[in-house]
């Protein structure tokens, strides 16, 4: 019923209409356990943190989301330091209000507006990976739909990296190095 539609659109008005001191979120093709806001939160409630993600399972397991489940596992490992993550996946993700309200999403971008936040967020806190923390994911079930998306996901990313270039030295690091 919204005038404006778009993931960056919806999830600031949550993120406006929050009254709690940590946003949680996940995405409508994940289904989260009894116990995943408690898990998800509790670093950030003790003061460890500010944000923190969990990663995802395959729910179907057919070829291809098992492929997919893989391939953004090596993707995690390749961009995991230490206990850090220089990534943002908000299907299973948490924030401290304070700093998503001064954040928010570029609700200009209809894909990829995590790894937008992710490019301005790297700059003030680092995300905290706890791989233990799950939720169940629907990911793509055939080549088809996996290739549509990641060349929709390419088209964004060039939208983004041009948006960011001015802030990063592309000879001193890469688009997913944190500062």
């Amino acid at each position: 019923f919204e005038p404006k539609r778009g993931r960056g659109h919806a999830r600031n008005r949550y993120v406006i209409e929050a009254k709690g001191s940590i946003i949680a979120m996940t995405d409508s093709d994940c289904i989260v356990s009894e116990d995943w806001i408690e898990k998800l939160t509790e670093p950030i409630i003790s003061g460890e943190e500010s944000v923190v993600m969990g990663f995802e399972q395959d729910i179907i397991k057919n070829y291809w989301t098992r492929n997919i489940q893989k391939a953004n596992w090596n993707y995690i490992k390749q961009n995991l330091y230490g206990n850090y993550l220089n990534h943002v996946d908000t299907k299973n993700f948490a924030i401290r209000a304070s700093l998503m309200k001064k954040m928010m999403f570029d609700s200009r971008l209809n894909n990829f507006e995590d790894f937008d936040l992710y490019m301005r967020l790297k700059r003030v806190a680092k995300i905290r990976f706890i791989p233990s923390i799950k939720v169940s994911h629907y990911h793509k079930t055939s080549f088809k739909k996996f290739i549509m998306n990641n060349f929709d996901r390419a088209c964004w990313t060039k939208t983004i990296f041009d948006k960011h270039k001015k802030y990063h030295n592309m000879k001193k690091e890469t688009m997913t190095q944190s500062v």
